[in-house]
């Protein structure tokens, strides 16, 4: 009986054993299940974290790509407004200066066909150079061009140096060239003319100047501020004649000699002197037919007054000899001065000037009653 129960105690041990065993293993088989069930579910939840994560990069990538798209858009919309003003901008600056130039085109037909709406002056119809003031200028110059590059300043003194020289009034040379003999005594009479540059053109070229059209036209417009064009008085002005005529009281004399001589102050003739006298007289008439036309050509307003020096210098230009006529010893000693000092001697009004008539009249006599006359005139 012992050994039965034992055998059977001993069996039972064992069963209880086996279902330890076989609940263990179930144990760890429901673990394992649960260990893959969650690793499943890790897996699974990584893979939703990365298509998540997925999912917000492409969305971050398709906003940044939107982002820069208007941007894009934006800075093209700009560059387009930026050249379409500037093509505004283009043409309007286009279309203002075709109108400028419509209006300045305007202005020099009314100005050439004497329209007075443009300046409201009026325009003298044919300004010539070809002048008795450019007569008398042949024999002073060669013709020479005024460069552009002169200020007007510059431009007008050159002129008043010339006008100067000829012994001629700035209204008188503008009468001249514009053919209008009034001008020149009542220059006032003229305030509603105007010098366009086709008259500064010609009142320059009778002085042996060339003057381009477009600088005559800057330095007139540079004057009226606004037209190529100016009143006379105006113009006028420009050389220091503020009105009137003018006449020999604006003229100057150089000449040392001559100026002493207008004084009453010229002193005895030397014999040598008396002898280039006698010299002279023979000369002149050798001279005679060109010394007329000289005279003439040195006194354009016929008033029959010329200064004696400006008759030396014209002679010598026109290739008279002077100081060789006078000096038949031909030793070349005969100054500027002694030829003056012996021609002043028929200057009756001591004003610096000779008057042809009277000149002639005397060199029409002998040798003695000529000299007769000059010592006389001279001794009194």
């Amino acid at each position: 009986m012992s050994k039965s129960r034992a055998g059977l105690y001993c069996s039972e041990a064992a069963q209880r054993e086996i279902e330890e065993a076989r609940r263990r293993e179930a144990e760890a088989l429901r673990m394992l299940e649960a260990q893959q069930a969650a690793m499943q579910r890790n897996a699974m939840m990584q893979q939703q974290q990365g298509a998540y994560l997925a999912a917000q990069q492409q969305a971050a990538r398709e906003e940044e790509l939107r982002r820069r798209s208007m941007m894009a858009e934006a800075q093209r919309q700009a560059e387009a407004s930026a050249l379409r003003e500037a093509a505004e901008r283009a043409q309007a600056a286009q279309e203002a200066m075709a109108a400028e130039l419509a209006s300045m085109k305007q202005r020099e037909q009314d100005l050439a066909s004497g329209n007075v709406s443009a300046s409201g002056l009026r325009q003298f119809s044919s300004p010539t150079s070809k002048t008795d003031v450019f007569d008398k200028g042949v024999y002073a110059w060669t013709a020479s061009s005024l460069d552009d590059s002169l200020s007007d300043a510059a431009i007008i003194d050159a002129l008043k140096k010339r006008l100067k020289y000829v012994h001629t009034t700035p209204s008188q040379a503008l009468a001249s060239c514009c053919q209008e003999p009034s001008l020149a005594a009542n220059p006032d009479a003229y305030h509603d003319y105007g010098v366009d540059q086709s008259v500064l053109i010609a009142f320059a070229g009778q002085l042996l100047y060339n003057l381009s059209e477009g600088r005559a036209a800057q330095l007139l417009t540079n004057i009226s501020g606004g037209l190529p064009i100016v009143p006379v008085p105006m113009f006028l002005s420009l050389f220091g004649q503020a009105g009137g005529g003018g006449g020999m009281a604006q003229l100057v004399k150089i000449n040392p000699v001559l100026e002493r001589h207008k004084r009453g102050e010229v002193e005895r003739l030397s014999d040598r002197e008396r002898k280039l006298l006698t010299s002279l007289r023979e000369f002149l008439f050798e001279q005679h037919s060109r010394m007329k036309s000289m005279f003439e050509r040195c006194d354009p307003d016929g008033s029959g007054y010329v200064s004696i020096e400006e008759f030396l210098k014209a002679m010598q230009r026109a290739g008279i000899a002077f100081g060789r006529g006078l000096d038949r010893q031909r030793d070349d000693t005969i100054s500027t001065d002694e030829a003056a000092n012996i021609l002043a001697f028929f200057d009756k009004d001591k004003d610096g000037y000779l008057q042809y008539h009277e000149f002639m009249t005397m060199l029409q006599h002998t040798k003695n009653s000529v000299l007769s006359q000059v010592l006389t005139k001279h001794e009194a």
